[in-house]
């Protein structure tokens, strides 16, 4: 009996072993056809906007850092961060593209990236010690880190308690949770079982979000009890659905998924005005960027047997698409494309058009690093529209405070007309009559909008490399 025993044990054991070799070969072989798949030269230039921002853009407590200032052209010394105050909707926007990264890849940097960004996210709430309250930027308080935000900043807290020399910046606006949100879910459904315990604190994140939302007339509520968010504190119908549809999916708390329900009917025919672009042609051209962000958890969390996802699409074709179609935004595309590919809507002839102008588009992306580089733009031929809109605004003052219409291109720039900027995808560069940048090489950029609108593109088959 102990002799069959040993056999058995020592059977089991090169089997186990076979098979490990097996799932060994197999994965490495499945990751060398899809290294070979890959559009070389975008995943070349992803792959060094990777390092580079791993080694330069991240701040030690976890943040993305927006511009950074180097002492000298060799950027071997960091003087000066630029843009903290922006920093959680792009460092939530980086953590959706290494969700994304991960999805395809499988690779072990994604998903070390992904754990150290999402539990950056988590601490920029818990250290206002404000449950559902996000700081816009948390670090050491000192420099280079605090650059910009040193002694008595306005918007300036001193961390306390467990976070005691640490800063943190107030004034959260709905901005800058579009991105928290986006990454936070991605990554909730991307990070692997062992990762349980983080999940968990992402659902919980997310239900303290919702219950202070709720508690204060859906406005984002500060630690002084107030409505603050740099004057965009309230959140709109759209934008509402969209986090409750990531809170609802993340916990399936059946209380968050008929609060959706409820939300959606009392507010759908509001629908079309908040996600009207027209306007952000014109004039805070980063709005489009908020309303992709909505949108694109809408595409890709909504359930497919849910008759209202063609309302959804409806407003969406007829709101938003119109205004930012074969604008040269590889992630404005990608958005479109989760939604058309979901309904079985696609264009054949839209589809090659945003295939060539992301090819394009990234193509132009200039190499790693991202420093400021020197750009002047073609001459361009004014928007008739925009230029009399612009004139007549100008003799009703009242009425040009609530929005305004600057003049813009008839037609938009390509990446490489364009004036440098450290965020390309919420610039509204593509539409400038005239621009122009200087050269300064101590100054980059972290390159996160290439990372994602690459992946994104490869995600949903835009680019080659990877098949759902």
């Amino acid at each position: 009996m102990h002799l069959f025993a040993r056999i058995f044990a020592r059977f089991l054991t090169y089997a186990l072993v076979a098979i490990g070799i097996f799932l060994l070969v197999s994965v490495a072989a499945a990751y060398a056809y899809a290294d070979d798949d890959f559009d070389p030269d975008l995943q070349s230039k992803a792959d060094e906007y990777q390092v580079y921002l791993e080694e330069w853009h991240a701040a030690p407590a976890g943040a993305l850092t927006g511009g950074v200032q180097y002492t000298d052209g060799t950027r071997q010394e960091i003087s000066c961060l630029h843009h903290q105050g922006d920093s959680t909707i792009w460092t939530g926007m980086y953590l959706g593209s290494q969700a994304i990264r991960y999805e395809i890849t499988g690779d072990p940097d994604a998903l070390a990236e992904m754990r150290r960004v999402t539990d950056y996210l988590l601490f920029a709430m818990d250290v206002t010690q404000t449950p559902g309250y996000v700081a816009r930027f948390a670090d050491v308080d000192e420099m280079p880190w605090n650059c910009g935000y040193t002694g008595d900043h306005g918007w300036k807290n001193a961390g306390t308690g467990d976070y005691e020399g640490y800063y943190w910046i107030d004034h959260t606006s709905r901005d800058q949770y579009s991105g928290w949100w986006m990454g936070l879910s991605l990554a909730h459904d991307a990070l692997p079982l062992v990762d349980f315990a983080r999940k968990r604190r992402i659902e919980q994140a997310f239900t303290d979000v919702i219950e202070m939302l709720r508690a204060n007339n859906w406005n984002i509520t500060d630690q002084n009890g107030e409505y603050t968010g740099n004057g965009a504190a309230w959140i709109g119908f759209v934008k509402r659905i969209s986090w409750l549809l990531m809170a609802a999916h993340a916990t399936d708390n059946p209380d968050y998924w008929a609060l959706l329900d409820e939300q959606y009917e009392a507010n759908k025919n509001f629908f079309f005005i908040d996600t009207w672009s027209f306007l952000n042609k014109y004039s805070e051209f980063y709005g489009n960027n908020l309303r992709h962000l909505d949108w694109y958890s809408i595409f890709r969390l909504w359930p497919e047997d849910d008759a209202r996802l063609d309302e959804l699409w409806d407003v969406w074709q007829r709101a938003n698409r119109p205004s930012v179609t074969a604008i040269y935004n590889p992630w404005f595309d990608a958005v479109h494309v989760a939604g058309c590919r979901k309904l079985d809507a696609c264009d054949d002839k839209e589809m090659a058009q945003i295939v060539k102008d992301t090819k394009l588009t990234l193509d132009q992306y200039w190499d790693a690093p991202s420093y400021r580089r020197a750009v002047t733009c073609s001459e361009a031929k004014p928007d008739l529209f925009s230029v009399w809109a612009d004139n007549w605004l100008s003799s009703i003052p009242w009425l040009e405070g609530i929005f305004n219409i600057d003049p813009i291109a008839r037609k938009p720039r390509q990446l490489a007309d364009r004036s440098w900027t450290d965020m390309y995808w919420q610039s509204g560069e593509v539409w400038a009559l005239s621009c122009s940048s200087g050269e300064d090489q101590a100054y980059t950029g972290p390159g996160f909008d290439y990372i994602l609108a690459y992946w994104i593109n490869v995600y949903y088959g835009v680019l080659p490399g990877y098949s759902q």
